[in-house]
């Protein structure tokens, strides 16, 4: 009963974060507890459904037309066979015709058109009632008017492309349920993939895909129908396997039966319909207490705590630690020492803690000092800069990286010894390394004559360096390469911008703007470095503005 009542927490917690435009876990790791809490609640016959409790609580409510309802989900293309023996089953068929597309990864919206003109928006929210985002029609990419006059309720995926944002499914959400208007409404992507109406009809799923594009609205692609049992098996396993090339999340696919007739005759169930289901890629994971947690700091001065734990083996790759995000979420969950943890790999790649499975110790609470520099805290921040010895190696290594000049043969064993050696302070140092050769004491093997010129020899070829590279590799605060564009067609050289006043700089908004005038008065070292490359003194062309 207890941990019943613990689980029912948990997920209402989630629930409200998620209302909030601020989901706490991934979609599967929210299926699990789903999936967890009705295994417990059967096996206890417990009389409260506390899973009925899973859903949206709308603000502003809006009923739906009509049941908005959640897939049933399966794990691996084994599952798939079962359900389509089934389906075909209840229609006394042996030679269905199914139809698969990819299950994006975002969150489901409900457009209706009332005599070609879109009059709502709502969220799914529990089925029955959405939330009403109407007033967001003018700030989406969806179309406002149709050819069809009938009375129509279309659902769509919404997302973002994985490039825009880190945590684009997190993001999609925050996007459209926070309280003030986000300006990244205008990248959210979507895909149309279902109908409600009364009066509009097609006969198959494949013909509404193609009403769909008629009308201006996106589908997803691949698409495959068949009847074929292999095909379903084998489209599954092929988009398993590409899934990372697509340029927006996936976590698996939904097969549907073709025919809207057949649709119709097999109907639902009360949460789910019957001739649809969803088969999600199989994530790995694993159980380890955790040994230690850790912090770590950032070149800008965050904190950033990281959990240590005994070695496990996920997707044949061998983790030992993962990121616990922020200082906000390590205190929500409390994680301790010795704790009993799950481990998953979201996206397959970057390893993650999705729940505490026992809890052995007490929190120790939030760390006041500086893990590198031992200064104080001011939150999770430290502001000693360049005179913390943690941020100056991050600095100087993001300088030095790939996302910067690229100079090779120079990695973190080398930027700590030189730092050591208090040769390396800033990244113009890195030009007067052969300057300052005679300075090292105490060589260690790896740094022979050899090493060291092949050391020097990469320092003066990332001379030849793109103004693109050297502007990612000094790392402005807020400005990427998809602004700079937009910053350098203000100026007409690199230098006038070194030198910008706060009045120049206006363009950016204030705080913006604010950052990168202290940023740009602070690192005095950015135009000693910047007169040491190739491009350096040159007037910016028009064809180099394309460079950002």
């Amino acid at each position: 009963m207890k941990e019943i009542e613990a689980l029912k927490s948990k997920i209402i917690e989630l629930n409200k974060a998620y209302e909030q435009g601020t989901p706490l876990v991934d979609d599967h790791v929210y299926d699990f507890l789903k999936k967890k809490l009705e295994i417990l609640e059967k096996n206890t016959n417990f009389n409260q459904k506390a899973y009925s409790l899973i859903g949206l609580k709308a603000q502003k409510p809006i009923k739906h037309f009509k049941p908005i309802l959640s897939l049933n989900h399966y794990f691996g293309h084994e599952s798939i066979a079962d359900n389509i023996k089934r389906i075909e089953k209840n229609l006394d068929s042996d030679s269905v015709v199914f139809s698969a597309e990819l299950k994006v990864d975002g969150i489901s919206l409900i457009f209706s058109y009332s005599n070609g003109i879109l009059t709502n928006i709502a969220t799914r929210g529990n089925g029955l009632l959405g939330e009403d985002l109407s007033h967001l029609k003018n700030f989406i990419n969806v179309p406002s008017v149709i050819s069809e006059k009938s009375d129509l309720h279309i659902r769509c995926e919404a997302y973002f492309d994985k490039k825009d944002f880190e945590n684009p499914r997190n993001a999609v959400a925050g996007a459209f349920l926070q309280k003030k208007i986000s300006e990244n409404l205008f990248k959210v992507k979507f895909f149309a993939h279902n109908l409600y109406s009364d009066s509009f009809s097609v006969e198959n799923y494949s013909d509404l895909r193609q009403c769909f594009k008629n009308f201006g609205f996106d589908v997803i692609e691949p698409f495959e129908v068949t009847s074929n049992l292999e095909d379903l098996v084998n489209y599954f396993k092929k988009v398993d396997s590409e899934k990372a090339s697509y340029s927006f999340d996936i976590d698996g696919i939904v097969i549907k039966v073709n025919s809207m007739e057949s649709q119709k005759n097999l109907g639902d169930t009360k949460k789910a319909p019957k001739f649809a289901f969803a088969v999600k890629f199989e994530n790995e994971f694993a159980f380890s207490n955790i040994t230690k947690i850790d912090y770590f700091v950032g070149r800008f001065g965050k904190v950033t705590p990281v959990a240590f734990f005994d070695e496990v083996e996920i997707n044949k790759t061998k983790i030992k630690k993962a990121t616990l995000h922020n200082f906000n979420e390590l205190e929500k969950k409390g994680y301790a020492q010795k704790d009993l943890i799950k481990i998953e790999m979201a996206g397959s790649v970057i390893p993650y803690i999705s729940d505490i499975i026992e809890k052995k110790s007490d929190f120790a609470g939030l760390p006041k000092k500086c893990p590198s520099c031992e200064s104080d805290l001011i939150g999770d921040f430290c502001a000693n800069s360049w005179n913390c010895l943690g941020q100056k190696k991050q600095k100087l290594m993001w300088f030095a990286g790939k996302a910067g000049l690229n100079i090779k043969n120079m990695g973190e064993k080398q930027i700590d010894f030189f730092v050591d050696q208090e040769i390396l302070n800033y990244p113009s140092d890195f030009f007067k390394l052969k300057l300052n050769a005679k300075n090292i004491k105490n060589n260690p093997k790896w740094l022979g004559e050899k090493s060291f010129k092949n050391i020097i020899s990469s320092i003066e070829e990332s001379k030849k360096a793109s103004l693109t590279a050297f502007f990612s590799a000094i790392g402005i605060p807020n400005i990427g390469k998809n602004k700079a564009s937009f910053v350098f067609e203000k100026f007409n050289n690199f230098e006038d911008f070194l030198s910008a006043s706060l009045e120049d700089l206006a363009f950016l908004g204030p705080k913006i703007s604010l950052d990168v005038f202290n940023f740009l008065k602070e690192e005095k070292w950015i135009k000693e470095a910047y007169y040491e490359l190739e491009i350096s003194g040159k007037i910016k062309e028009e064809d180099e503005i394309t460079l950002f």
